[in-house]
C-alpha cells in the first residue's frame, strides 16, 4: 500500500474527489446561525421520530438513530441551510437532478456527541447522496478538480 493513497483507495475504490470547496454565491440570511441550526435539526429529527417510532428516542448509533439524523439533514438542506450546489456531483449529473447542499457558511458548523465530547461537522454530500445512505465512490458536490 503506497502512503500517498486515499482511504477510499485502500479500500478499492477509485474515485478521485478532488478538492472541496465550500463557495455560495448568496451568503446565509442574517437570522441563520448555528444556534438556530441545532434548534432546527432537533426539531426535524423528533418529527421524524415522532412520525416513524412513535416518538421513542432511539439508542445512540441504532438504525432508527441513524435514519432520523439522516431525514433532518435532508430536511436541512431542503430549507433554508441548503442551497443548490454551484458544482453538482456526478450522481445528481448523471441522473440529472438537482444537486443541493449545505450552504457553504454552514459546512464546518457541527453537532456534539454526547458523552463523546466529539464533534461532528456538517459535511458536503448533497441531498440525494444522503437520503441514498452514500453512493459507491462517494459525493464529490461542491469538489474541484
Amino acid at each position: 500500500m503506497a502512503p500517498t493513497e486515499s482511504p477510499e483507495q485502500r479500500r478499492g475504490i477509485r474515485y478521485d474527489h478532488g478538492i472541496f470547496n465550500p463557495r455560495a454565491l448568496q451568503p446565509l440570511p442574517r437570522d441563520v446561525t448555528h444556534s438556530t441550526w441545532l434548534d432546527d435539526f432537533a426539531e426535524a429529527k423528533q418529527r421524524y421520530l415522532d412520525t416513524h417510532c412513535g416518538g421513542i428516542v432511539p439508542t445512540r448509533w441504532s438504525s432508527a438513530d441513524k435514519r432520523s439524523n439522516r431525514a433532518a439533514h435532508m430536511e436541512m438542506i431542503e430549507g433554508k441551510y441548503g442551497m443548490t450546489a454551484l458544482k453538482p456531483c456526478d450522481h445528481c449529473v448523471d441522473n440529472e437532478a438537482t444537486c443541493r447542499v449545505y450552504h457553504g457558511e454552514c459546512y464546518e458548523w457541527g453537532t456534539q456527541t454526547e458523552n463523546l465530547g466529539l464533534t461532528t461537522t456538517l459535511g458536503w454530500r448533497c441531498l440525494r447522496c444522503r437520503k441514498n445512505g452514500g453512493t459507491a465512490g462517494g459525493c464529490n458536490a461542491q469538489h474541484e478538480a
